[in-house]
């Protein structure tokens, strides 16, 4: 039976990711060994006495082969963090992005000021990154999440067991706030990471995003605009007065988020994101 040094087949891994131009070889290839062994970042690179055998180097390297291809590392692991916590991730959602902790921060902070009991919609849930972030660091919070596919509810409500806040989430089924009938003026924030992308710039995005990633959480429309409209025209009807919305979008739309929420939200904010472009706008009913 064949077997490697682990730190061998380590360097191994990232030399062949290097040689097929894969981005963050190194990444790639702790987090491929790091899940399969169980060993830290560190422990591989010191693991000079640790022994990997072939069943475990066949599934490194079927793993090595898949990120080749240009899926992304998250659907190849099953997992990924964000806003320290953990999920369980598949090609039935985004990757959650660290972009998107932008918006959980600003809306973490406008909540934190909200006396008393909170209710927050998060519109197009996915993976559930964004409500189980919430109710993980605001205080009597419930958070009504919505998503458009049965499945994709299934693996949100599966994050929020494996996070331990299943209790104060609401998962329903339904386009947008169609499942929230029940819920107008209820809400203190409606939050949303909604399709931004133009259907034409497909071609100019990653191998990873345009051949792997669910089409459905990433175009809308010509101009990437059409999902924003529809929240931001039927968001005031389920806010409290004084609630806010806050949405991620393309980094080229903020003066146009910013001039559609005008007519039905005041002090309308852009946040940008970690290189300085547009990414959250924010406005109060």
């Amino acid at each position: 039976m064949a077997a490697y040094i682990i730190s061998d087949l380590l360097r191994k891994i990232i030399a062949t990711l290097k040689e097929n131009d894969v981005s963050e070889p190194e990444v790639s290839a702790e987090r491929i060994l790091s899940h399969i062994t169980g060993l830290s970042r560190a422990d591989l690179y010191s693991a000079t006495d640790k022994i990997i055998l072939d069943p475990e180097i066949h599934r490194a390297k079927a793993m090595m082969e898949r990120r080749i291809s240009g899926e992304p590392l998250a659907y190849i692991i099953g997992e990924c963090a964000f806003y320290n916590i953990k999920l369980r991730i598949d090609n039935r959602v985004l990757v959650p992005r660290p972009e998107t902790e932008i918006l959980v921060d600003e809306a973490i902070k406008r909540l934190k000021d909200i006396r008393g009991k909170k209710k927050v919609a998060d519109i197009g849930t996915g993976s559930g990154n964004i409500a189980i972030s919430l109710v993980f660091n605001v205080s009597d919070l419930r958070v009504i999440a919505t998503d458009i596919n049965r499945s994709i509810i299934e693996l949100a409500e599966s994050n929020a067991i494996l996070n331990g806040v299943s209790g104060k989430i609401n998962f329903l089924v339904g386009e947008l706030f169609e499942p929230l009938v029940d819920y107008r003026n209820k809400f203190d924030a409606v939050i949303s990471n909604p399709p931004y992308i133009g259907i034409d710039e497909k071609d100019n995005l990653p191998i990873e995003v345009r051949k792997y990633e669910p089409t459905e959480a990433l175009f809308a429309g010509d101009d990437g605009l059409s999902i924003i409209r529809k929240i931001i025209e039927q968001a005031p009807e389920y806010l409290k007065q004084g609630g806010f919305l806050a949405m991620e979008i393309g980094y080229k739309q903020g003066a146009e988020a910013k001039e559609l929420m005008s007519s039905r939200f005041g002090g309308i904010k852009i946040i940008k994101d970690y290189v300085g472009r547009d990414r959250v706008v924010i406005g109060s009913l």
